[in-house]
């Protein structure tokens, strides 16, 4: 039988959206700096972020990674403190319970493993930031206001600790072409009929606790690449959604040897208590 998963192995794959190259070079309070796209890495050293030396950058460095900041919000004066050529911030390690997010000049932002527990948007449109990655384990929702970034093509919100997704969360970001929900413990992910993410073409949902999802994946029409294991999906949905995904000619990553009777991907029969008797008239 034809396997239903195609398990595919990718190395340096990157979107079309760069993320800041940015890797730890060591701990010091200098910034390490060396052409334009390589990464200036300043380490606060469990401080605060007061200032930037700009000097201390070339003229045309573009990337940025803070390490080990202890602040409870990194805000609009945070934003403003950084020198007008960044357009990659990353905000690492330490403990950053907060970020107001309000800049007219970043790319891309990403934060990672700092404790952060929410990520408020001000309310007004951004049309400049592409891509956005929060990693935390404390971060329990998908932030609200993601609407007002409505140039966002990619988005990031694994290894973090959503438990129930609404895709209304996501239908303001018009451009959006790339959503990583994986690693998290999400056993919800509701899809209203007429949701359509028009420009959506990879998915990454691994790792989660989900059974089932509806309308799937009709409301992803331009859908290129998905991920879907390690999660608990009932045995008829897995039935159900493989040939509408293999008509749509969707790429499936992973894959499960020991589950080859479904194709690859694991799952379990749905209990008689989980089944939904239809209604007689």
């Amino acid at each position: 039988m034809k396997p239903f998963w195609t398990f595919l192995v990718l190395i340096g794959c990157f979107e079309a959206v760069k993320l800041s190259p940015c890797a730890e070079i060591g701990h010091s309070s200098e910034i390490f700096r060396n052409d334009p796209m390589a990464c200036a890495v300043l380490d606060l050293d469990q401080g605060n972020f007061t200032h930037v030396n700009s000097s201390a950058f070339g003229e045309d460095q573009e990337n940025l990674e803070l390490i080990n900041a202890i602040l409870w919000q990194f805000g609009s004066d945070q934003f403003e403190m950084l020198p007008a050529s960044i357009k990659y911030l990353t905000i690492s390690y330490g403990n950053v319970s907060e970020v107001f997010f309000v800049s007219e000049k970043l790319i891309s932002l990403a934060v990672l493993e700092s404790n952060l527990e929410s990520f408020v948007v001000m309310n007004q449109n951004n049309s400049e930031l592409k891509s956005l990655t929060l990693r935390s384990r404390l971060l329990n929702e998908v932030p609200s206001e993601l609407g007002y970034l409505q140039s966002l093509e990619v988005l990031r919100l694994s290894n973090c600790n959503l438990s129930s997704v609404n895709a209304d969360s996501f239908l303001m970001l018009v451009n959006l072409t790339f959503l990583d929900l994986s690693d998290n413990r999400i056993v919800s992910f509701e899809i209203v009929p007429t949701a359509k993410f028009l420009r959506l073409k990879e998915l990454q949902i691994e790792e989660n606790e989900l059974t089932e999802i509806d309308h799937f994946p009709e409301a992803f029409p331009k859908l290129k690449t998905l991920s879907l294991f390690d999660n608990r999906w009932f045995c008829d949905w897995v039935g159900k959604v493989r040939r509408k995904i293999w008509k749509a000619n969707i790429v499936v990553y992973g894959s499960n040897a020991q589950c080859a009777a479904t194709g690859g991907l694991c799952c379990v029969k749905r209990s008689k208590q989980e089944v939904i008797e239809p209604l007689k008239l």
